[in-house]
C-alpha cells in the first residue's frame, strides 16, 4: 500500500516536470526560428529597399537634364544589372508612362496615366503630394504577371524658381523574383513552412505575396517587414507542426519508470527493515562463536591476526594479545609489534614483511620480549591482493615455538663433537637448520667472512645473500628430498663488504619419517670466475643497447652493427659490413662539414652532433651522433665506434611547441606573442627602408549577443570564418594575427614612401576588409551576418613603440563603434588628444 501511493505521488510529480520541460523547450524553437525568420524578414526588406533606390538615381538623371533624359534606354540597361529583383525602370512625365526598359514584355504600360488608374491612383497621388517613395503592390501588372511597382515625384523649377512636378520615375518589381536573394528556400531546406503577406489597403484582406504552402500555418512566428507606404509581414512555423510526440512519449515513459523505481525502492526499504532484525539475532550467534574460537586459540597457544592495510588497522585475537603480553581487546599497529620483537630479529621481520607485501610468502620464526623473557614464535600470513598487485589485506597466525627452539638447541649441542673434521679444511663448510639459522661454521669459514664463531652462530644462512639470491636458494632446497639429498648451486654471497659468488653443495639430512633435520653445505670462491663471465656479458649486452652501434676500422671500413643500427637506418648487418659509413649520406651536407667533423675526432678523439641521414628507401632522419676513436696502449687510434639516437620525432615535437607557443590555437593566426615579434621588426624595416606600415585593429560587433543566445561553438565557427577571410584581403608578405576573444590585427608592409598614398592603400584594404566580413556566415544550421568595426594607425621612421601602435589603433577602433559601427577609422591625433 505505502509502495503504491508513492508511486502515484511520483508519478504525478514526474507529469508536472515533463509538462514543463515541453513547455521551456517550445520556448527555445520558437526564440530559434524567430532569429531565423527575423534574418529572412531583415533580407526581405533590404533587398526591397536596395532594388526600389533605383528611382533615386533616375530622378537624379532627370532632374540633371532637365525633364529630359538622353540614351535612356542603354543607361537603363548599364543599371538592372545592380539592382537584383527589378525587371524593368520607366519615366512618367506627367503621370503617363512614355518609356519603359526593357520595353519587350512591358508594352501594355506605355500610354498608362498613374494618375487615372482607378486601381492604383491612391498610392500616386499618396506620392505626388509628400514627395516620397511610394510602393504599390502586389497586382496584377497590366502588362501581365504579378508584381509591384515603386514611383518617385520628380519635381523641376521654372525660370522663375519655383517647383512644379514633372512627373515619376517608375520602378517594377516581379514577383517571385525579387524574392530570390532572400534566399527562402532555406527555410524549406530546415523543414520551415512560410507566409509572406500584406493587409490589402483596400479590401482589408489578407494578400498571400508568397508561400511555401497553400495550407495554413500553425501558430506561426511573425515578422515584420516595412517596405515604403506599407507592412508586409513573414510568418514562419515547422512543417510538422510544434508539437513532438515521439519525444514527449520518452519522458512519459521515463517518468513512469522513475516512479516504478522509487516505489520499489521503498519496497526494498520495508524489507531491510525486516532483514536488519535477523542480522542482529546472527550477530548474537557470532558473538557465541567467536567466545569459542578464543577459547580453542588459547589450548592450542596458537593466536590469529587480521591486517587492513587500506586503513592501517591490526587486530589481534585474545590469544595473540596475551602470547604478545598485551590486555584482551588492545589495539595494536605494525609499529608496536615491532617493539616486541627481538631487536637483533626486527630488521630480518621487517625484510620478510616487506617482501610479502611484493607476493613473497610471509613464514617466519623469530624471537619476542615479553616481560624480559625472551621467547620464540612462529608467524604465518597469507596476503590479499587487488587487480593492480596491491595487498590489501592480510590474515596471519602466531604459534608459540619457544619449547621446540630448545629441543633444536640441544641437538645442536650433541652434534659438535662431530664437527672437528672440518675445522682445518680450505672449504667453506657450513652447518644450518631449516629455517638458514647457522648452527656450526669452521674455521675457513670464518675467516673468509672475518668474524668468530660465536658472531655467525645463530645469524640466518639467507641473511649473507641478496634478497633475489635468498628467495631463489629456498626455493632450491623445497627441490630436496630422502631420494635426492643433495646438489650443487652457486650464489652470491655478502663478505667483505662486498658480493662474491660461491659454488655450493648442498646435502640435506632427514629423520627416519624422513622429515627433513638440517644442512650441511660446502663452498669454494669462484668470484673472479663470474666476473669474467658478467664482463662479457655486459659487452654484449651494452652493444645490443637501444642505441645505433657501428664500429669501424682506422679505413673506415664497418666491422659490426647492432640490431638498433638496422632499426634505425634501414641496413642490415650483411648490407652494412665492409662498407664505408658514407652509405648513409643524405646530401645535406658539404665537405666543410665532415672536414670539420674529423677534425674533432683527430684532435679530441671524440665528436657528436646532429647529422641527417638516408635510409635506403630514400626517407631522410635526424639522428645525434657520436664518433668516439678507441686508442691502444701507445695511444694510437685502432678503431672508431659509433653511437647513434633517431631524433626526428623529437625535433617534429620541438617545432609543434613552437607553433603551440606563437600561434592561436583556435584560428591557425599569428597570436600577441608573434604580432608582438613581428611588429617590431616591421618597424626597423620601415625606419630602414623609409615605407610606412599600417596596423588594423577588427572588433566584430556584437559579437557577445552571438555567444550569449547560440552559445560559443557557434561563435567559434564564426572566428574560424572571420579568419579565413581576413587572410584572403591581404598579401602573403602581411600578417594577420588574433589578439583573443573577437579581436583581430592585420599588419600591413612595405606600404608607400608617400603618406597619402599609404593612407589610400590601406583604406583599399580596410574597405576590402568591411566588404568580406559583410558576407553572410553559413554557422551550422542557419546563417548569420556580422559587421566588423575598424580602426587604422600607420608608422613608419621608429617614430612610435609597439605599445603606442596598438594603443593607437585601439581608439580608432572604438571611434569606429562610436561612430555607429560596420566602418572603418583612422587614427588623428588632434582627434585623441583628450584620450
Amino acid at each position: 500500500m505505502v509502495a503504491m501511493l508513492v508511486f502515484l505521488i511520483a508519478a504525478a510529480a514526474a507529469s508536472v516536470i515533463i509538462w514543463r520541460l515541453e513547455q521551456a523547450r517550445l520556448d527555445v524553437e520558437r526564440a530559434h526560428i524567430a532569429t531565423y525568420a527575423g534574418h529572412h524578414a531583415h533580407m526581405i526588406e533590404r533587398h526591397i529597399e536596395k532594388a526600389l533606390s533605383a528611382t533615386y538615381a533616375l530622378a537624379a538623371l532627370v532632374r540633371q537634364g532637365d525633364g529630359a533624359v538622353s540614351n535612356f534606354a542603354a543607361l537603363v540597361e548599364e543599371m538592372l544589372p545592380f539592382y537584383t529583383g527589378v525587371s524593368a525602370l520607366g519615366l512618367a512625365p506627367d503621370g503617363i508612362v512614355n518609356q519603359m526598359i526593357p520595353l519587350a514584355g512591358n508594352e501594355k504600360a506605355l500610354g498608362h496615366n498613374l494618375l487615372q488608374d482607378p486601381a492604383r491612383t491612391r498610392e500616386a497621388f499618396l506620392a505626388r503630394d509628400t514627395g516620397k517613395l511610394t510602393l504599390a503592390g502586389p497586382f496584377n501588372l497590366v502588362q501581365g504577371g504579378l508584381g509591384a511597382a515603386g514611383r518617385f515625384p520628380v519635381f523641376l523649377k521654372d525660370e522663375a524658381g519655383a517647383s512644379f512636378f514633372w512627373g515619376f520615375v517608375v520602378v517594377l518589381l516581379r514577383f517571385p523574383e525579387v524574392l530570390e536573394p532572400a534566399q527562402m528556400a532555406h527555410l524549406i531546406e530546415n523543414n520551415l513552412d512560410y507566409a509572406l503577406w500584406r493587409i490589402h489597403p483596400d479590401t482589408g484582406q489578407k494578400q498571400i505575396i508568397a508561400a511555401s504552402t497553400s495550407a495554413m500555418l500553425i501558430a506561426p512566428i511573425e515578422q515584420v517587414i516595412q517596405v515604403p507606404n506599407a507592412t508586409w509581414m513573414l510568418s514562419v512555423s515547422p512543417v510538422a507542426g510544434w508539437s513532438n510526440p515521439g519525444r514527449l512519449a520518452l519522458m512519459a515513459t521515463l517518468g513512469l519508470f522513475f516512479a516504478l523505481l522509487l516505489a520499489a525502492a521503498t519496497k526494498i526499504l520495508i524489507k531491510l527493515k525486516a532483514h536488519q532484525q535477523q542480522l542482529e539475532t546472527r550477530t548474537a550467534e557470532v558473538k557465541t562463536r567467536q567466545e569459542d574460537l578464543n577459547h580453542a586459540q588459547a589450548v592450542a597457544r596458537i593466536g590469529s591476526w587480521t591486517f587492513d592495510l587500506i586503513h592501517n588497522e591490526l587486530r589481534w585475537s585474545e590469544e595473540t594479545c596475551r602470547l604478545f603480553g598485551l590486555p584482551p581487546g588492545a589495539v595494536p599497529d605494525y609499529a608496536r609489534f615491532l617493539e616486541r620483537v627481538h631487536p637483533d630479529d626486527r630488521a630480518r621481520v621487517d625484510q620478510v614483511w616487506q617482501a610479502a607485501l611484493s607476493g613473497a610468502p610471509y613464514d617466519i620464526e623469530h624471537r619476542i620480549v615479553v616481560n624480559g623473557a625472551i621467547r620464540w614464535v612462529h608467524e604465518r600470513a597469507q596476503l590479499e591482493f587487488d587487480a593492480n598487485g596491491t595487498a590489501q589485506r592480510s590474515v596471519g597466525t602466531v604459534q608459540d615455538i619457544t619449547e621446540r627452539k630448545q629441543i633444536k638447541q640441544a641437538l645442536q649441542q650433541s652434534e659438535q663433537r662431530y664437527r672437528g673434521l672440518s675445522e682445518d679444511m680450505p672449504a667453506l663448510i657450513c652447518q644450518y637448520l631449516p629455517d638458514s639459522t647457522l648452527v656450526y661454521v669452521n674455521r675457513a669459514y670464518c675467516d673468509y667472512f672475518e668474524q668468530p664463531p660465536e658472531a655467525l652462530l645463530g645469524q640466518q644462512f639467507l641473511d649473507f645473500l641478496p634478497v633475489e639470491a635468498a628467495l631463489a636458494v629456498k626455493d632450491f632446497y623445497l627441490s630436496l628430498t630422502p631420494e635426492v639429498p643433495s646438489k650443487t648451486y652457486q650464489h652470491p654471497v655478502t663478505a667483505y663488504g662486498a658480493i662474491r659468488w660461491h659454488e655450493w653443495t648442498d646435502h640435506a639430512f632427514f629423520d627416519d619419517q624422513g622429515q627433513f633435520t638440517h644442512f650441511q653445505g660446502i663452498g669454494h670462491d669462484i668470484t673472479e670466475r663470474k666476473h669474467t663471465e658478467t664482463e662479457l656479458r655486459i659487452a654484449a649486452t651494452a652493444f645490443e643497447s637501444q642505441e645505433g652501434m657501428m664500429i669501424t676500422d682506422t679505413t673506415q671500413a664497418i666491422l659490426r652493427v647492432n640490431r638498433a643500427f638496422t632499426l634505425i637506418t634501414g641496413y642490415s648487418a650483411e648490407e652494412a659490413v665492409g662498407r664505408n659509413p658514407r652509405l648513409l649520406k643524405s646530401g645535406r651536407h658539404d665537405a666543410a662539414f665532415f672536414t670539420t667533423m674529423w677534425g674533432h675526432i683527430e684532435q679530441d678523439g671524440q665528436w657528436q652532433g646532429e647529422i641527417w641521414n638516408r635510409r635506403p628507401n630514400g626517407s631522410v632522419y635526424l639522428i645525434w651522433l657520436t664518433i668516439t676513436g678507441v686508442k691502444d696502449e701507445s695511444s694510437a687510434i685502432t678503431h672508431y665506434v659509433g653511437t647513434l639516437t633517431d631524433i626526428t620525432q623529437r625535433k617534429i615535437a620541438e617545432d609543434e611547441i613552437k607553433h603551440l607557443a606563437f600561434y592561436d590555437s583556435l584560428t591557425e593566426l599569428p597570436n600577441r606573442r608573434l604580432l608582438l615579434d613581428r611588429l617590431h621588426q616591421a618597424i626597423a624595416a620601415s625606419d630602414r627602408n623609409q615605407r610606412y606600415g599600417a596596423l588594423l585593429f577588427i572588433d566584430l560587433d556584437n559579437f557577445k549577443t552571438l555567444n550569449d543566445t547560440l552559445g560559443h561553438d557557434y561563435g567559434d565557427l564564426l572566428l574560424q570564418q572571420v579568419a579565413e577571410r581576413l587572410v584572403t584581403c591581404v598579401r602573403k608578405k602581411d600578417t594577420v594575427a588574433r589578439l583573443g576573444g573577437d579581436e583581430f590585427v592585420v599588419m600591413l608592409e612595405d606600404l608607400s614612401r608617400n603618406l597619402q598614398e599609404a593612407v589610400t592603400q590601406t583604406r583599399l584594404v580596410g574597405e576590402k576588409i568591411l566588404t568580406v566580413l559583410n558576407q553572410p556566415y553559413p554557422l551550422v544550421d542557419q546563417w548569420r551576418h556580422s559587421t566588423p568595426s575598424i580602426g587604422i594607425t600607420l608608422f613608419s621612421h621608429h617614430q612610435e613603440t609597439v605599445k603606442q601602435l596598438l594603443k593607437q589603433a585601439d581608439l580608432a577602433m572604438y571611434a569606429a563603434k562610436a561612430a555607429g559601427r560596420n566602418t572603418l577609422r583612422f587614427f588623428e591625433l588632434t582627434e585623441f588628444t583628450c584620450l
